[in-house]
């Protein structure tokens, strides 16, 4: 994680199968709310 940037960590969260898009664009957009702001995330499998 030292000497990268927050968009190559998000990649490798996607690639490992860490976290799904939608997670990580929900991630992207509640970054900087408090706590109370932020709305849950559902997983969306695909059928």
């Amino acid at each position: 994680m030292f000497d990268s940037d927050v968009s190559k960590e998000y990649l490798r969260l996607y690639r490992h199968g860490v976290l799904t898009a939608l997670e990580l664009d929900a991630v992207r957009l509640n970054g900087l709310k408090s706590v109370k702001q932020i709305k849950p995330v559902y997983r969306i499998e695909p059928v």
